[in-house]
């Protein structure tokens, strides 16, 4: 299954690593203070600022801090939005982003104190109910339903009092629910790559694209998040096998997880049992209900939840959005449903024969891992055609942190090569 991987990924990573920022390095103009509504750089929130703090305005490329508090202690905040880094957001999750990132065997060589901690007290309860703390540095990330924004606070000079960070983390939660594209219940939603529109009963949900390996682009509804929460989310998409049984069908797939009888996720039209997978290291729940169409063809969730089970107030919740997504799939007229991809529309190729045999580009490559290809399908196109670059240390300890499988990595590793190494891996777009 896909993680979590779009150009605010690198940046995240570098902050981490680095985090003893202070004011004085941060580069650009600092706006005064004083609880006016500003655009934060780098995003699309605008948020009001309490007093005390200054926005920054940095560079578009630059990974500094945009919120610093000018008295003492001094903290700074760089803010991610991942749902403007493309328009098609590869990160669906606050649950992807947290475990890739405490996965990072970098941030564990640099620092070993480094902890997966509940949300502090300072921390409104509408975030994700854990943070990543590395040395003066912590990551915290809040679901829109149509994306996630993710913050590292670090405390540059004095002494600890995290306390004075609520003002600004309060306003910047309001403004990013506020400003989200999600629909609030009693409304509709459109699920544009289902071709459905579902009725919204329950709380507020947005929908961003995302890739499956099996299916390609598919639609990924958020749950937007609220107080005392658990985050979940669901991507539905049709998909047609080779047996009249989804479980069987999906045995020679790359799809992992435990069959699990009588989970009952959906109605009696969805099959009572379920795949499911504990995810490390925040011990998340990821799962697969299907219900069976006809003609083998089949309508796959997969639901990721921040906890290892579904709680009692949230089974009914996901029982109904299940059921109304089934529904409308039904209603759908068969020759509608979006057929299955060809077997490489996905990939970055080119259609000539002569283009087809031309050595990836780094660029191409990029493209591969954000659209989801890192396994098999990815490798076997490099072992064909070969790269035209050298791919360095850190770049493969990358692919590897975004989920490539140990294939594409090998393929790479052994593709045909330029006469130059790539030293400067970039964020992938």
């Amino acid at each position: 299954m896909p993680r979590w991987f779009t150009a605010g990924w690198v940046g995240l990573q570098v902050m981490l690593l680095m985090p003893g920022v202070t004011a004085a390095q941060v580069p650009g103009h600092a706006s005064p203070a004083g609880d006016d509504v500003r655009l934060v750089p780098r995003t699309k929130l605008k948020i009001a600022i309490p007093s005390g703090w200054q926005v920054v305005n940095t560079p578009v490329q630059s990974w500094s801090p945009q919120l610093v508090r000018v008295d003492n202690p001094q903290y700074t905040i760089m803010v991610a939005q991942s749902s403007i880094a493309t328009s098609e957001a590869a990160s669906h999750s606050c649950v992807e982003l947290m475990g890739a990132m405490e996965a990072m065997e970098e941030i564990q060589a640099k620092s070993p104190l480094s902890h997966l901690l509940p949300r502090p007290a300072y921390l409104p309860d509408v975030y994700f109910g854990s943070i990543i703390n590395v040395s003066t540095a912590q990551l915290t990330c809040l679901n829109t339903g149509d994306g996630e924004v993710s913050l590292i606070i670090n405390l540059a000079r004095g002494d600890s009092n995290p306390e004075v960070l609520t003002p600004m983390l309060a306003s910047i939660a309001e403004a990013a629910l506020k400003q989200s594209s999600a629909v609030s219940g009693p409304g509709t939603l459109k699920l544009p790559l289902l071709g459905i529109e579902i009725p919204v009963r329950h709380d507020s949900w947005g929908v961003q694209s995302g890739t499956y390996p099996s299916r390609g682009k598919i639609d990924v509804l958020g749950r937007v998040s609220k107080p005392s929460s658990n985050e979940l989310t669901v991507a539905p998409f049709v998909l047609k096998l080779k047996s009249d049984h989804c479980w069987e069908g999906l045995m020679n797939t790359d799809v992992s997880g435990h069959l699990v009888t009588g989970r009952k996720y959906g109605d009696a039209q969805w099959d009572p049992d379920a795949l499911e997978q504990v995810v490390p290291p925040l011990g998340s729940l990821e799962a697969l209900a299907c219900r069976n169409l006809g003609n083998n063809r089949f309508l796959l969730a997969q639901i990721r939840y921040e906890k290892t089970e579904i709680s009692d107030a949230d089974r009914p919740v996901l029982r109904q959005l299940l059921d109304d997504i089934g529904d409308a799939v039904d209603r759908k007229p068969l020759a509608a449903q979006p057929p299955p991809p060809p077997k490489d529309a996905s990939l970055p190729f080119a259609t000539t024969p002569q283009q087809s045999q031309r050595p990836f580009t780094l660029e191409q490559v990029k493209t591969m891992v954000r659209d989801g290809l890192m396994n098999d399908r990815g490798a076997s196109a490099i072992a064909a055609q070969g790269i035209d670059f050298t791919p360095t240390d850190d770049l493969l300890r990358i692919l590897q942190a975004a989920g490539s499988s140990d294939v594409f990595l090998r393929a790479l590793r052994t593709a045909s090569s330029g006469p130059a190494p790539i030293g400067d891996v970039q964020p992938f777009r």
